[in-house]
């Protein structure tokens, strides 16, 4: 597996799927697709932790903001505090719709279409999957909390 990461993901060469959204969206990486990742991660007082290595744009680092932003709004809704959960929620499906869906499934097909090992190409549907069911789950949210605003409700 990690020979097949290697080969999928770095290189020697050029790599079949590089992991970062800069290459799709801009042909090169550290472009301003990465600016643009680390501009939403400030606007929710978030920045990876990294050494530099890894850019921001990198689909691990995309994944981990989403999965802060959803640990954010879980500890919000728990403490009471429904805007700044909502506010999260709300950064997370614009995040997924003008960011991270623009890149990813062009990144997906590419280790499909490329990938020797089922584990590689499972572990790429899972993640697109993964993604759109949470994209899912944040437009139902998102109309349940429209819905219940006009009545007067909290979701």
């Amino acid at each position: 597996l990690n020979v097949e990461a290697t080969r999928l993901f770095d290189g020697p060469g050029k790599p079949v799927a590089p992991p970062y959204a800069s290459y799709y969206l801009y042909g090169r990486l550290m472009g301003p697709p990465t600016i643009a990742a680390n501009q939403f991660y400030l606007s929710k007082n978030a920045l990876p932790e990294s050494d530099g290595s890894v850019p921001s744009d990198h689909v691990a680092v995309e994944l981990g903001f989403m999965a802060y932003l959803a640990k954010r709004a879980e500890r919000a809704f728990a403490a009471g505090e429904i805007a700044d959960a909502r506010s999260d929620l709300d950064a997370s499906r614009e995040f997924i719709d003008e960011h991270f869906f623009i890149w990813l499934p062009r990144f997906i097909e590419d280790v499909v279409r490329g990938a020797d090992s089922s584990f590689f190409t499972g572990l790429a549907e899972l993640t697109v999957a993964s993604v759109s069911w949470d994209r899912q789950w944040l437009e139902a949210l998102g109309t349940e909390h429209r819905e219940g605003e006009s009545a007067g409700q909290l979701p």
